[in-house]
């Protein structure tokens, strides 16, 4: 159907109708607010909605029938007209679908026309690049449009786009020299023209490669396109040219649909295997390692399986699906051992694999999902660390990805627990391990993962070099700790016989404190940082155990928000600080983390409905700073007198036996820090 538009006069409509829209908005708006001011009903202005609401509908389906007149008449020397009457076939009937369905095609086909070829380019290019980056990023989210795009590019030239648009730089930057206007040279009086076009590059492909995912999302593409990403990781395998890159690019923008993220994964996957050494930094004689698009690439997008991973990264269905796809079977044994243990990672310092690994593992660890994917996450969190440590050469984990494997193990603190307390040596393979119903504090947590003493310390001494992950684990160590000091108080009183769990909560706290000091220590030397520096911040961030013990408060459980969001989230508590404290009566790090452990269980038995007739007042009447406000406030152990006078409070100035029920951990922690500190 062919069908004629006034573009100019179209333009001043739209204007018009937003204009009105936006007038009777306010005025819609100000008869609300006198109405309600009145006490009057606003129920009649309910009816003037739809119709408002209508009219900026129809606005915008009008804009979009000048967009595509405006991209079917561009011609042949990419000059896009800006008026006139404009004529436009389509398919079909005039309906908005069929109209976004053209401009997608009319996009795609601008995109390809992009490429300059052997002609030299202008400003007018960069122009166009512009008028097309503003309508990719316009209808990135509207999958009638993006259907129709990347139904006419088809997976092979879906994958060549960003090579058009360095083809385009790069052609544009050759030929400067050649060209004297200052407008091919300067975009505007702030920008260099070479500036602008990364820009483009940047803003586009946000949005080509978020188009794409709408689409990967869209059941009608799905239907008529079921095999788009297994074809498009089969252009970046057939010829050596850069597409690997391309395709790289693309994914590395976009929230995608899991199984369209799976399909390119397992099509890279079994035709890497098959090749013999590095495959991708080597194509067009290593020049693909030097390409650049945009305004924040780093250079590792040569290697696909970059942009895959951080597409997974963003999409934990995908990592879990592709990585270990059959519960811990013999498909998640090899992918595993080969893209944890034997790939190579040269190109991005393990850092995209690691966000995979972590979303995987990490987002389904938790009660409330089913069982069989708990399990699944699990066993590659078990995965993870049991080839990771198995990995050749003296370092095995690069700086970029310590962030993310910290992030995993603190949202797996409690198996790492049971390895610290010496519960568990661990298999010699990954597996999993149900929760166990021993300890009132396991009750409740989600499927674990079995960590091996060996791999585990392996990984820690590699993670913990960097201070990020070392404020993960420390915030996360913090937050078990509080559970399971709140969960022995609580058992007690429910059931006297539970006096046992009291005195083994604050050792096995303790053992997981010297556990992770332990490994601390090793990767404080193996990276030539300050041990006792780091050893010292370490304790101030597991300090806030104190706080995080419930003294009257609502207390935020381990298990409903996981370790606190597995030590992502910056633990705030009253007694940040207590390491400054511990600091004014000359204590080393080690004891002061002893002494935070007995006074974090003292303060949850100050509560306990099994202790009374406790002494809040002193032999000469005073009453102790820490009762001063009529209820128990940790707050005032920031000051190192106060401190010292709680701990002898414990030892027998509260009148109760809170210290026959806190036993001395320095043997649990003397032992969890020697398992930590074995290599």
């Amino acid at each position: 159907m062919r069908v004629s538009i006034d573009v100019d006069a179209c333009r001043g409509v739209v204007g018009d109708i937003r204009g009105f829209f936006d007038e009777a908005m306010d005025e819609w708006t100000d008869v609300a607010n006198a109405a309600g001011r009145a006490l009057c009903s606003t129920a009649p202005l309910k009816a003037l909605s739809d119709p408002l609401i209508r009219a900026s509908q129809l606005a915008n389906e009008l804009e979009t029938r000048v967009e595509l007149a405006i991209v079917y008449n561009t011609g042949d020397g990419g000059n896009v007209p800006a008026g006139g009457v404009l004529t436009y076939e389509l398919t079909g009937e005039d309906t908005l679908a069929n109209v976004k369905a053209q401009l997608g095609v009319q996009i795609a086909r601008g995109i390809e026309g992009l490429d300059p070829g052997n002609r030299t380019p202008s400003r007018e290019d960069v122009e166009r690049f512009e008028h097309y980056t503003t309508l990719m990023a316009k209808y990135a989210d509207d999958p009638a449009v993006t259907d129709g795009l990347f139904g006419e590019l088809g997976p092979e030239r879906a994958v060549e786009v960003p090579l058009v648009l360095r083809r385009l730089a790069d052609s544009y930057s050759r030929n400067m020299q050649y060209m004297y206007e200052d407008t091919d040279i300067v975009w505007d009086e702030n920008t260099h023209v070479m500036e602008r076009i990364s820009q483009l590059q940047q803003e586009f492909m946000e949005a080509y490669g978020q188009g794409l995912a709408t689409s990967s999302h869209s059941s009608g593409f799905r239907r008529d396109h079921p095999d788009f990403a297994r074809e498009m990781a089969e252009r970046a395998t057939e010829v050596p040219d850069g597409a690997g890159w391309g395709l790289s690019q693309v994914l590395r923008f976009g929230e995608y649909e899991s199984a369209f993220l799976v399909d390119a994964g397992e099509v890279l996957y079994e035709w890497e295997k098959d090749q013999f050494g590095p495959v991708w930094g080597q194509q067009m004689n290593g020049e693909v390692m030097s390409w650049r698009l945009g305004t924040d690439d780093d250079g590792a997008h040569y290697d696909p399986f970059v942009g895959l991973f951080e597409a997974m990264g963003r999409t934990p269905q995908a990592a879990l699906d592709f990585v270990n796809p059959d519960g811990g079977g013999d498909v998640a044994q090899e992918r595993a051992e080969y893209l944890i243990q034997e790939r190579s990672w040269r190109a991005d310092d393990f850092n995209a694999l690691g966000e995979a690994l972590d979303a995987g593992a990490t987002a389904f660890h938790r009660a409330d999902v089913p069982v069989e994917l708990q399990e699944r996450a699990a066993w590659l969190a078990s995965a993870t660390v049991h080839f990771l440590g198995s990995r050749d050469g003296d370092t095995k984990i690069g700086d970029a990805g310590k962030d993310s494997l910290a992030h995993l193990l603190a949202a797996y603190v409690a198996d790492v627990d049971r390895v610290g307390a010496g519960r568990t040596d661990g298999p010699d393979e990954p597996s999993t391990s149900e929760p166990g119903a021993d300890f009132p504090w396991a009750l409740g947590l989600p499927v674990g993962a079995d960590f091996s003493l060996d791999t585990l310390n392996t990984v820690f001494g590699e993670v913990l070099t960097d201070d990020a992950a070392m404020e993960h684990m420390a915030a996360a160590v913090a937050a078990f700790n509080a559970h399971r000091m709140d969960s022995a108080v609580q058992s007690y009183d429910d059931d006297a016989s539970y006096r046992a769990f009291v005195a083994g909560a604050v050792q096995d706290s303790a053992a997981l404190v010297g556990f992770m000091m332990g490994n601390l220590e090793r990767a404080s030397e193996a990276a030539g940082k300050a041990v006792d520096e780091r050893n010292k911040r370490f304790v101030d961030l597991t300090a806030d155990v104190v706080g995080l013990v419930p003294t009257g408060k609502t207390f935020t459980s381990f298990l409903a928000d996981q370790a606190l969001s597995a030590g992502k989230d910056s633990l705030t508590s009253s007694v940040t600080g207590n390491q400054a404290a511990a600091d004014g009566r000359n204590f080393d790090a080690q004891q002061a983390a002893r002494q935070d452990l007995q006074i974090a269980m003292a303060l949850a038995l100050a509560e306990s409905t099994r202790l009374e007739d406790m002494r809040r007042e002193d032999l000469e009447g005073r009453t102790y700073p820490w009762f001063s406000g009529g209820s128990l406030d940790e707050s005032v152990l920031t000051d190192a007198d106060t401190r010292e006078s709680f701990m002898n409070w414990i030892r027998g100035g509260a009148g109760v036996d809170i210290a026959e029920l806190i036993p001395d951990v320095d043997a649990q922690f003397v032992r969890g820090r020697e398992r930590g500190a074995e290599r």
